[in-house]
């Protein structure tokens, strides 16, 4: 009777005789299993509006299976029906479907989702959007447009926590032009790029930068005429905050705090030490045109998203990425290089949360909770934490699977 009402719905019940839907019914059971999974989903796709329904959908071989056909020789269909309702539905946990409970919520559609967090429909739908999570032109009903509760449970959890530009500011001690810049220079990045999103920023992601500049500055504050922001250096000089930070970081750039000020405005570099980093001042320190060509690991390890202090010379010492030691041609101290060949042999085996980006197109958060469901476990061995590091060969199949999927 279902199928009948999905390829003929302007035809009245009283038209619909029982010999007709028993025909209908056996054409599709004559197939075997695959045939009536089929046809199942087909059904439950075609059901329109907003809400959850799948008796609405089923008509009386849902009502059927549910209250008395209980014998155990139907368990079969009840499974497949119940395997339909739920890939299709946004079940919420502790659902009882077909006589069953669900344990764990399996998909959100925008408003479950919105209802479970606390936030709006629209702002749900908007960032799951902007993270691949929805395409943005989506044919599907309403209540249809589903996407994996588990998967992305990492950013609903982000989102009633995002504030806007104003409480982002008054947070980090920071100017609007300065958090302009850290957005372009994208050192700090908002979850979502949408631009009706108000809220987008990550609270903590301005608190860890302001905290890591306070445990890398200099004991002595920045007093005198011989300091600068890291705004007006990059104003002055043109080298942008990044190349700055990452100075800091290696320890070849000091950085202390102007008394008068607090949180990021506050931070301020020796002129002098950015001049030299610019090649303003070349008579100053005398360049090496003997050292070998290459890149300091620290800045390599940075590009690929992989931030932590030392983390490239420890995956190095421990003989699993190549490099080499060489003076620095200013500083004339020994520093870790990686040449474009260590490079290319390091991607051949490797991958990052930020290579994975780069290279499969999904957001880095996807593609490793896409690594975690699949059991693919990042790169530790003998116990050791080289923090999100994935073998390439582990992860590449199921990110390439991941694609494939997106695209279908």
């Amino acid at each position: 009777m279902a199928l009948l009402q999905h390829r003929s719905p302007e035809v009245s019940r009283s038209d619909r005789q029982e010999a007709e839907a028993q025909a209908a019914g056996f054409a599709v059971l004559s197939q075997g299993e695959a045939a009536f999974r089929q046809a199942l989903r087909d059904l439950a796709r075609s059901s329109g509006g907003t809400q959850i329904a799948p008796r609405q959908t089923f008509g009386k071989l849902y009502v059927a299976l549910d209250d008395y056909l209980t014998d155990s020789a139907f368990d079969p269909f009840r499974t497949m029906l119940r395997d339909c309702i739920l890939e299709t539905w946004p079940v919420a946990a502790g659902e009882r479907v077909l006589g069953e409970v669900l344990p764990a919520r399996r998909l959100h559609n925008p408003r479950t989702a919105a209802n479970e967090i606390g936030v709006s429909t629209k702002l749900v739908e908007q960032i799951m959007t902007d993270a691949g999570a929805l395409p943005a032109a989506d044919p599907r009903p309403f209540a249809l447009r589903t996407f994996d509760a588990a998967e992305y449970a990492w950013l609903l959890a982000e989102i009633p926590t995002l504030v806007g530009r104003g409480d982002m500011l008054a947070a980090m001690g920071a100017t609007e032009a300065q958090l302009r810049t850290l957005r372009e220079e994208k050192i700090i990045r908002p979850l979502t790029k949408h631009p009706r999103v108000k809220a987008p920023w990550r609270l903590v992601d301005g608190l860890a930068l302001v905290a890591e500049l306070h445990a890398l500055m200099q004991p002595d504050p920045a007093d005198g005429s011989g300091w600068d922001g890291l705004q007006f250096a990059k104003r002055r000089t043109g080298l942008p905050v990044g190349a700055m930070l990452n100075a800091i970081r290696e320890r070849r750039m000091r950085v202390a705090r102007d008394p008068g000020q607090s949180g990021y405005r506050s931070f301020m570099v020796l002129k002098a030490e950015v001049d030299s980093l610019t090649g303003a001042r070349p008579h100053v320190r005398r360049r090496d045109e003997t050292a070998a060509a290459g890149q300091p690991a620290s800045v390599f390890a940075n590009s690929i998203g992989m931030r932590r202090r030392g983390w490239y010379p420890v995956l190095h010492q421990a003989g699993h990425a190549p490099a080499f030691w060489n003076r620095h041609p200013v500083t004339r101290r020994a520093v870790l290089y990686v040449s474009e060949d260590d490079k290319a042999k390091f991607h051949r085996r490797f991958l990052t949360p930020a290579t994975m980006q780069s290279e499969f197109g999904l957001h880095r958060q996807t593609c490793t909770a896409r690594l975690r469901a699949a059991g693919v476990r990042p790169f530790s061995p003998g116990g050791v934490d080289f923090g999100p590091l994935y073998l390439r060969q582990e992860a590449e199949p199921v990110l390439q699977k991941a694609v494939g999927l997106g695209q279908g």
